[in-house]
Order: C-alpha cells, then sequence, then structure tokens
C-alpha cells in the first residue's frame, strides 16, 4: 500500500459510519463475510436461497481477489466527504457512491473496483422493474460481485443493529432475497443471458 493509499485509510478510520465504527471498519468487516461466504461458511445462519442453489455458479463469475478486495473494503471510502448532520445530530452520507467512485480513482488504479463502487448501492435500492436495465450495465462478474457484496454488507451491518432478528436486518434480507432470486434467474437460469 502506498503512503498516499495509507492516507486515505487515515480518513476511513477517523469517518465514523455508526457510533465509534468507522467506515474503513465496515469496509474489513463485509471483506470479513465476503471470504465466509465465497469459502461457504454458513454465516449468522441465514442464508439466501439464491446463495444456497446458485453458490457454485456465483463463486466462479466473480472478479478477481484484488479487484474483490479493494472495491469490498473501499466501497466507503468517499463517505468523509459528503458528511452532514442533521438538527439532531445524525450522520448523513448523501451520495455516497458515487463520491466514493470519485475518491477511489484518485487513489487506486483500478476500473473494475471504481465501477463496482459506484453501482454499490443498486443492489440495495433497486426496484423489480430496474433489475434488467441494471443488469444490461453489468456483466456477469460485476452483477455477481455487487450481489455477494451487497449481502456481506448486510451482514457486516446486522452486527450494529440488533443481529439478524432485528426488523432492520429482516428488512433489508427480504430485499436482497428477493432482488438475488431474480438475478440469479436471469444470470444462471435457462436463458443465461444478462
Amino acid at each position: 500500500m502506498t503512503p498516499k493509499q495509507k492516507e486515505l485509510c487515515t480518513l476511513m478510520d477517523s469517518c465514523m459510519q455508526f457510533g465509534d465504527y468507522s467506515t474503513l471498519q465496515h469496509g474489513l468487516d463485509c471483506y470479513k463475510y465476503f471470504k465466509a461466504i465465497t469459502s461457504n461458511t454458513i454465516v449468522l445462519g441465514k442464508t439466501p436461497r439464491w446463495l444456497s442453489e446458485y453458490h457454485e455458479q456465483i463463486t466462479k463469475n466473480l472478479h478477481d481477489i484484488d479487484t474483490c478486495e479493494k472495491y469490498i473494503i473501499f466501497h466507503d471510502c468517499g463517505k468523509h466527504r459528503c458528511l452532514t448532520k442533521d438538527e439532531n445530530g445524525q450522520s448523513h452520507f448523501y451520495d455516497h457512491a458515487a463520491v466514493s467512485k470519485e475518491v477511489f480513482q484518485e487513489y487506486f488504479e483500478n476500473d473494475v473496483a471504481s465501477k463496482l463502487i459506484g453501482f454499490d448501492m443498486a443492489i440495495h435500492t433497486m426496484k423489480d422493474n430496474e433489475i434488467s436495465d441494471y443488469l444490461n450495465q453489468w456483466n456477469i462478474k460485476d452483477a455477481c460481485t455487487l450481489l455477494l457484496t451487497g449481502l456481506s454488507e448486510i451482514y457486516a451491518n446486522s452486527d450494529l443493529f440488533g443481529g439478524v432478528d432485528s426488523t432492520s436486518f429482516k428488512i433489508k434480507f427480504k430485499q436482497i432475497e428477493k432482488r438475488g432470486n431474480a438475478i440469479c434467474k436471469r444470470l444462471f437460469g435457462e436463458s443465461n443471458e444478462i
């Protein structure tokens, strides 16, 4: 890691995602869960159906490990630049995926990781009618990497917000389970086209 990249880690470590939990720690935790998922380790006892059904196909179609590591660890690297606080002192990070993509490009030369950072929130926010549009912008490696990372982020966040029995986790898990099922059927179903 270059001195400039270490500087980015320091900036991320000083930007709190929640309480005293930094954006750097969040990225590291997401990567820990990503590695557990890819090695077929049961994570938190809650696994989406699509992961059980398509684990081998998904893990065979991930981006290279260096790209995955950079994307996942640094996916929130721009939050320090877009941090705002509301009247109650609560932090907000508006448009953080786009800002993080820009910041990442200042510190790293990895166009694929940069692209993934820009799309990081799509897995969490896309609607049913947007799936085809997103899949037209992604190749199969993008889709698989974004999907597993999105699941990793939900697992990492569950540690902060009450575990897998919390309402927050259940809502987010239901969303990614539904989107993952639709995406995997498109990727690995009968047509195999995206």
